[in-house]
């Protein structure tokens, strides 16, 4: 197992609140050999008072994973590991914001002249 502590930079890219945890899917970019960004998808589970933040994170958001673990346990009676990552101390350093509705284009700039009644339809 391995402990983390200070991780910088984690993307999230999904929240799914579970009542007194969530489950939230976010990923991390390192650099390979070449200097070519390699990007690593994470699936954890967020417990504790990082679970208090989780609930406040959107996609996109920029988290630092103040506290947490990776652990990969055998299963003897299925034969097989699995990875288990858990963050129990989170910090949000980059939050998303919505876009405010002017920035949005109407639907009839993106429609232009169409009309459905000039259609052939099939249907009545």
């Amino acid at each position: 197992m391995f402990y983390i502590n200070d991780a910088k930079f984690v993307k999230v890219w999904e929240v799914e609140d579970k009542g007194n945890y969530a489950k939230i899917k976010v990923s991390t970019t390192d650099k390979d050999k070449d200097g070519n960004k390699e990007y690593t998808n994470w699936f954890a589970m967020v417990v504790g008072k990082a679970y208090e933040v989780a609930k406040t994170l959107n996609e996109g958001d920029v988290i630092t994973v103040k506290g947490g673990k990776i652990s990969n346990p055998y299963n003897k009676e299925h034969k097989k590991s699995f990875l288990n990552v858990v963050f129990w101390d989170i910090e949000a350093t980059e939050q998303s914001t919505p876009k405010p509705a002017s920035e949005f284009q109407s639907f009839d700039d993106d429609f232009g002249d169409f009309n459905i009644a000039d259609q052939d339809l099939p249907f009545d």
